[in-house]
């Protein structure tokens, strides 16, 4: 179980709307939140914006739509979560959902884990499951 050290900055990283949903989940239970990001919907302060992920150090970085692959040293210099359209260790990558339809998985979901040098690899925190209904889109499930 990880434990939050409340002398950590939480920090959420991303774009699109799973960094959107990120963001307000997390908004509601860490003030101030410090995020990095290009998407316009997502709304901070000035003083709460992350320019560059190699100034961070022992931070708590949450990564959520987030596609270019995270050095290293990031991951070794801070507690690095990653939000995943998957039931992991299934569909590692991009479009994992899309694929999981496409195979006809009688379960979709998505998981919460602990980043390490590998792609969508690491200790697994937390699993949401959903049954495929098999007529959803993958934005539909997405969405939940």
């Amino acid at each position: 179980m990880i434990e939050f050290n409340q002398n950590k900055r939480i920090c959420l990283i991303g774009d699109g709307w799973g960094a959107i949903s990120a963001f307000k989940s997390l908004k509601k239970l860490q003030n101030p939140l410090f995020v990095m990001t290009n998407d316009e919907d997502i709304k901070i302060e000035q003083s709460n914006k992350i320019t560059n992920l190699k100034n961070l150090k022992d931070e708590i970085l949450i990564f959520a739509g987030y596609k270019p692959i995270v050095p290293s040293e990031i991951i070794d210099n801070n507690l690095c979560i990653n939000i995943h359209y998957s039931l992991l260790p299934a569909y590692r990558g991009l479009h994992s959902t899309v694929w999981a339809i496409l195979n006809d998985e009688p379960k979709l979901g998505l998981t919460v884990h602990e980043m390490d040098k590998y792609i969508d690899n690491g200790a697994i925190i937390y699993q949401y499951e959903v049954k495929n209904d098999f007529v959803s889109s993958s934005r539909e499930y997405m969405a939940l």
